[in-house]
């Protein structure tokens, strides 16, 4: 049984900062409209890597041509001499094992990020912003391996089983512009200054943005803050992967950017939360609601009429098929929700219960996993939409317990801000890579084309589950015999 506790008592807001002066945005005059290093001029045909060129910067070398290079040098070498065994940088998308010689003193090499930055470069997102490749004396590459391994494996996608897709994208090979500088020192101390910078943050850029123009810098940080959060959530609730093609599987700021571009009202959201958490109405203790997230469950709340079919199907989805019909019933929910108003004060007590224990006969607030409270404000969401009474019993989510009584695992974490039985645009809690996979599949086998439904959703995941517990048991059995061997 969950213990209620009463809603909070609302304690003497706090006084809010006095505005700064507002921020003066003004078109600045065009001092130099070319490309020039230490004054020198660098015409555009100068800036463009073929992937030819990138291979070469890198030394790309595959072992098939290695083998040939070897055996020409010395027809007599044996095959298990040719062959590059663990010893290589990455698998390239031709299954080849590939070495890139001139790579050996640069940091650790990602194939993720180097397959994310290949997306971005399909999708015409990698832009020119005058950051170097940086070649040493010896053709070293000390800064660029995943920029240029990445237009390989873009020219590979091109090319290769999916060029009638991105072949309408690239009418030729895709190439980057880009400064190469050569002739950097190696020297160790030289190196290690080498991308010495703070990342830029999604948050940053959104800053750079004129969205929240006319915001005191502090206002306008955390506004932007918000934005980044809200995109994130409905990024991964609302399901963008969808074929092996037009997909958007790595989440780099470009995909974040377009995401945004494709769903603009996101922040009218945003500004909508920011206001009413002003006195951190929704976020401070014990309710402990993320603002942006706030505001990206709004979103979901507010297109929760919407066709989903029409949603996934639109090429790319955008907010230009959603419905809206809800929109006001969102702003209102989160409204009473931050004024503690009596329709929705139910929420606020389930919302400290979850971040409330007691430990010798004290009530002690902890932090709160941010699905549990996700899943509360569904429930009360499918209660307030439908105009039926909130209670904290009704929107408390679904706990397995231990045998002392203890709260164990979240039962509940596929709940919806949709609108009865129609998901909206809401895929839920994101799955994993693998999970994702298994229900795109699924969706390709069912001849009627609809999205699965939750319990086909719930099975392709036990089954998942399943499997991954039977490779558990298998490495560990491994594992022991592995030690017994060992031993002996």
């Amino acid at each position: 049984m969950v213990k209620v506790v009463r809603p909070v008592t609302e304690t003497k807001p706090k006084k809010v900062k006095p505005e700064q002066p507002r921020e003066v945005v003004q078109q600045r005059p065009i001092r130099y409209p070319e490309i020039r290093v230490n004054g020198v001029v660098i015409p555009e045909k100068n800036l463009r890597i073929s992937v030819a060129k990138a291979k070469e910067l890198l030394g790309w070398e595959t072992e098939a041509d290695y083998e040939a290079r070897k055996k020409k040098a010395d027809p007599k070498i044996s095959d298990s001499a040719c062959k590059f065994g663990d010893e290589f940088l990455l698998t390239d998308y031709e299954g080849n094992k590939v070495r890139c010689w001139h790579n050996a003193h640069n940091r650790p090499f990602t194939k993720s990020w180097a397959e994310a930055i290949c997306q971005d470069i399909l999708n015409h997102k990698w832009k020119l912003n005058c950051e170097t490749i940086i070649i040493s004396k010896t053709a070293v590459d000390l800064s660029g391996q995943h920029r240029l391994v990445g237009l390989v494996l873009a020219g590979q996608k091109w090319a290769g089983k999916t060029r009638d897709f991105w072949q309408k994208k690239w009418e030729e090979e895709p190439y980057i512009l880009s400064l190469v500088v050569t002739g950097a020192s190696e020297d160790q101390e030289v190196v290690n200054t080498l991308d010495n910078v703070r990342p830029r943050s999604l948050s940053d850029i959104f800053y750079t943005m004129d969205t929240f123009a006319g915001l005191a810098p502090d206002l306008k940080e955390e506004s932007c803050n918000m934005t980044a959060q809200a995109i994130k959530f409905l990024w991964d609730r609302t399901n963008p992967s969808r074929d092996a093609t037009s997909e958007l599987v790595f989440k780099t700021q470009a995909a974040y950017l377009e995401f945004f571009d494709r769903h603009k009202r996101i922040a009218e959201f945003v500004k909508h939360i920011f206001n009413l958490n002003r006195r951190r109405e929704l976020s401070k203790d014990p309710i402990q609601l993320n603002p942006g997230v706030c505001a990206g469950i709004a979103y979901l709340m507010a297109t929760s009429s919407s066709d989903l079919e029409a949603y996934i199907q639109s090429d790319p989805p955008s907010e230009k098929v959603l419905e809206w019909a809800n929109e006001e019933k969102a702003l209102k929910f989160f409204e009473e929700l931050s004024k503690n108003e009596p329709p929705l004060r139910p929420v606020r007590a389930g919302l400290k219960s979850l971040a409330t224990r007691e430990e010798d006969g004290e009530e002690i607030q902890e932090k709160v996993p941010s699905l549990p409270k996700i899943c509360l404000l569904s429930k009360a969401w499918g209660l307030y939409l439908n105009d039926q009474p909130i209670t904290p019993e009704g929107v408390i989510p679904r706990y397995s317990y231990d045998e002392d009584g203890n709260r164990e695992d979240l039962i509940e974490k596929d709940l919806t801000f949709g609108e009865g039985e129609n998901l909206g645009i809401d895929y839920g809690h994101p799955l994993t890579d693998k999970q994702r996979g298994e229900i795109t599949r699924l969706k390709k086998e069912n001849p009627e084309g609809r999205p699965p439904t939750p319990e086909e959703v719930e099975r392709e995941k036990a089954a998942i589950r399943e499997e991954n517990r039977k490779a558990m048991e298998e490495k560990v059995k491994k594992n022991a015999q592995n030690v017994r061997g060992g031993e002996e």
